[in-house]
């Protein structure tokens, strides 16, 4: 059947934190479905003051929304999401969880904290959420689906399975437990010893019963996403975006492993269980957000990070901490090499162009890493697997003018004008950088939505040609 609806794809183009949110929630106003499809609560996005880690934006506009195959959910906190950001309880009944996504238990989150220690200095800095090590029992085939949920003769057998594993796994660590322990009552406040105790304490049956408890409670949310997806799309002309979390440089397969999160970033015919592939090509929007400046929180290598006082008053403009976690992102530079690496691997084909609005007013030149060079090796369009590479590899930037500071009302009322309200210099430096990240012009005919603020009034949209007539490199 024939549709003339448009399928929206929102990812993120560096390390996560680039606002998809809310992209996502400006783009498309009127969209019927609004889908996760990766990661767990290790996500965060903050849209209209409202902090939301497994659920998308759309839940804020009453939309229907799908939590996909692809994500670890710990079941629990959503409801927890709902109360703390006010929306509406009724409005679970609008939440669409795969039964094939998986389960996050107390024990994941035990594991997790371990998974730290044992890594060592290769650790990611994770979110301490539990999202390794379900992803880890899903490979090993040892995972828990919401499908389980519902009949406690299979919930059982696999928990006797899972946590007899878990716990052979704490009895040989047991010297850090009191330390991960104190590390749950403080993160999870109240929650934090019975948490735990769960983990380490109670037994399968009893672990079955509660889990059970929960499956009654979701019964009416646990659904068949995949063929409700495809048919609300190609039967029902109805429109969906599909919001992805974190970014495409910590992808588990091309992003810069070990230091990433532990599933893809873009894998919607396998996470979503959506046929991506037979939309027509002019409705499908794959956008790929890019944070001006660029900012990641973890562990691993930043080789445009800025340092200084510099990155630390661009830290505070923009207000530069996790939304999940609160810990200080790393401020820096932007880089083309990143884009350019995600353009191509992620077939985006729209930009979205966010925080701009925090270079103005600056006194210094604004860089933007080109290329990268590691001894007789350029790297122009990727990046190196050898993290040795990536980690001595050395960038080298263009400089490009500032432009003055807006108040926050200005910003918007130049949203409002669009493009042609900008600074001359903000214009070029914007069409510069989207002409040189269009890797094998994917982008040509695309569109470039630009965000000047967090507000939803801050952000307007142009035709990435229109844009470019700017460029001047």
């Amino acid at each position: 059947m024939g549709t003339k609806s448009d399928v929206y794809v929102i990812l993120g183009s560096q390390f996560g934190d680039e606002s998809k949110g809310g992209i996502s929630y400006h783009l498309v106003p009127d969209t019927d479905w609004s889908v996760r499809f990766n990661g767990g609560n290790n996500a965060g996005h903050e849209v209209e003051g409202k902090k939301l880690h497994y659920l998308p934006a759309g839940i804020l506009r009453g939309t229907k929304v799908g939590l996909g195959n692809g994500m670890v959910i710990y079941p629990p906190a959503i409801f927890e999401e709902m109360a703390e950001n006010g929306i509406p309880s009724e409005l679970i009944e609008k939440v669409h969880i795969s039964e094939r996504a998986h389960v996050t238990l107390p024990s994941h989150i035990v594991m997790d904290g371990l998974l730290g220690i044992i890594q060592g200095s290769m650790s990611a800095k994770s979110t301490f959420r539990g999202i390794a090590p379900t992803y880890g029992d899903k490979a090993y085939r040892l995972g828990i689906t919401f499908s389980d949920l519902l009949e406690q003769d299979t919930l059982e057998n696999k928990m006797e399975h899972i946590m007899g594993y878990h716990r052979n796994i704490f009895e040989s660590y047991k010297q850090h437990l009191p330390a991960i322990e104190a590390s749950m009552k403080e993160k999870f406040k109240g929650k934090g010893e019975e948490m735990f105790q769960d983990a380490v304490s109670l037994g399968p049956t009893e672990l079955t019963k509660k889990y059970c408890e929960i499956g009654k409670t979701l019964s009416d949310n646990i659904v068949d996403l995949s063929i409700i997806l495809t048919n609300a799309y190609f039967e029902k002309n109805e429109k969906i975006v599909f919001e992805g979390a974190q970014g495409f440089l910590l992808d588990v397969d091309l992003g810069i492993y070990p230091y990433g999160t532990s599933s893809n970033m873009f894998s919607i015919e396998s996470d979503a269980g959506f046929p991506l592939g037979n939309v027509p090509a002019k409705h499908k929007k794959v956008v790929g957000v890019v944070k001006l400046p660029m900012s990641r929180v973890g562990g691993g290598c930043k080789p445009t990070k800025i340092g200084g006082e510099l990155e630390d008053r661009l830290r505070e403009k923009g207000k530069e901490y996790g939304t999940t976690t609160g810990r200080p992102r790393d401020v820096c530079w932007p880089c083309e090499v990143m884009v350019r690496n995600a353009v191509r691997n992620c077939g985006i084909n729209n930009l979205a162009i966010v925080k701009t609005d925090v270079f103005g007013g600056m006194k210094e030149p604004i860089k933007v890493n080109t290329y990268y060079s590691h001894e007789n090796m350029l790297f122009n369009d990727s990046l190196p697997a050898s993290m040795k590479i990536f980690e001595s590899m050395v960038p080298h930037y263009r400089e490009e003018e500032p432009w003055p500071d807006r108040t926050k009302e200005q910003w918007i009322d130049d949203a409002q004008e669009g493009l042609s309200a900008l600074h001359e210099s903000h214009r070029e430096f914007l069409a510069n950088f989207a002409k040189r990240v269009n890797a094998y012009n994917f982008l040509s005919g695309g569109n470039v939505t630009i965000s000047l603020g967090p507000s939803d009034k801050a952000k307007f949209t142009v035709k990435l040609n229109y844009l470019a007539e700017d460029a001047t490199l």
